[in-house]
């Protein structure tokens, strides 16, 4: 899928997008899909589950958050300044998304909750195709505004969260492998 069909699916699902200039990343060392996603696609100002506030503009070390992070962890201060990852996304908790740029692309979560980082998928397209996945669920089965996974999964029921997950995990089979990964944490129990 291109970036601007998933721009077009997360539109079509409710989202309002937030479009990157190029020249807003131009001193990123973004893969080239990445930068078609940013700039082209786009990312939601806020999606489930929970509540993903994403970044409205390039500030990759803002934000008090991200000012705790750098102070407390040496490794992340040191990754952040040389733009090994960028953080496109938080969470109210104080958790954050970012994408490794150096390694792959892939997007790391780190839960400020459980003290813990969290694997989400395998690169920004994929992270996007799968909240579009579960935008979908959530609005066929609960409150296009429930924001608690839990909720949402117990309205729809085993069968379609077991169906919720197999789609998912055909986008990034990675993210299912360990019980500590983001999309399998978020649907536990359910």
């Amino acid at each position: 899928m291109d970036a601007i069909d998933l721009g077009q699916e997360l539109e079509q699902v409710g989202f309002e997008l937030y479009r990157f200039s190029e020249d807003e990343l131009q001193d990123l060392p973004f893969s080239e899909d990445d930068m078609l996603l940013f700039t082209e696609c786009g990312l939601p100002t806020s999606a489930a589950p929970g509540k993903i506030l994403f970044a409205q503009g390039v500030a990759p070390a803002s934000g008090p958050v991200l000012r705790r992070l750098n102070e407390e962890i040496a490794q992340f201060q040191a990754m952040n300044m040389a733009k090994m990852i960028w953080v496109f996304a938080r969470t109210p908790d104080g958790s954050v998304f970012w994408i490794h740029t150096m390694s792959g692309h892939q997007v790391t979560m780190k839960d400020e909750t459980h003290q813990t980082n969290r694997y989400v998928n395998d690169s920004l397209g994929s992270f996007l195709q799968s909240i579009v996945l579960y935008r979908q669920f959530q609005l066929k089965y609960a409150d296009g505004d429930a924001e608690d996974a839990a909720k949402v999964c117990a309205a729809a029921g085993p069968e379609a969260v077991a169906a919720l997950k197999t789609h998912l995990e055909a986008i990034d089979a990675e993210a299912f492998s360990d019980d500590d990964n983001f999309w399998k944490f978020a649907l536990q129990n359910n």
